[in-house]
């Protein structure tokens, strides 16, 4: 059975300390940025009802003066509760939501079998994640 909250855990772990190949990373007290080429990306953030705002317009003015527009990443679990609310009372444009998936795979199931023209593996050598991100992306 999988454990939802260390899911979660496990998630903004990586959301917060992951750096891919050719990304940038800030890790700041309350968000961490990412940079991917010219994009730039709030790909976690830790806040409180009462320093959302003040995170999120600090957020605007940095970029700004940059010149360099933004993504905010956000989670369902992600505080405070209203924090799509308030992305979108800043000016973010909401886009549609996306979902993350986890699958167990301590038994496989009866779809994934040997019949089955899906193959499933786990990913667990560096080398697999390169044939990961080209699926991904297609």
């Amino acid at each position: 059975m999988i454990d939802r909250s260390e899911v979660i855990r496990r998630l903004d772990e990586e959301r917060r300390h992951l750096v891919r190949d050719g990304e940038r990373s800030e890790v700041l007290p309350q968000i961490t940025r990412l940079c991917i080429g010219s994009i730039r990306v709030v790909a976690f953030s830790l806040l409180s009802t009462e320093s959302a705002d003040q995170v999120i317009a600090g957020e605007i003015d940095h970029h700004r003066m940059l010149g360099e527009s933004f993504e905010w990443k956000l989670y369902a679990h992600d505080a405070p509760a209203d924090l799509r609310q308030r992305l979108g009372r800043h000016g973010f444009e909401v886009g549609p939501r996306e979902a993350v998936l986890v699958y167990d795979l301590a038994a496989v199931p009866d779809w994934a079998g040997a019949d089955s023209p899906c193959t499933v593996v786990r990913v667990d050598r560096p080398e697999q994640i390169a044939a990961y991100r080209r699926v991904a992306e297609q």
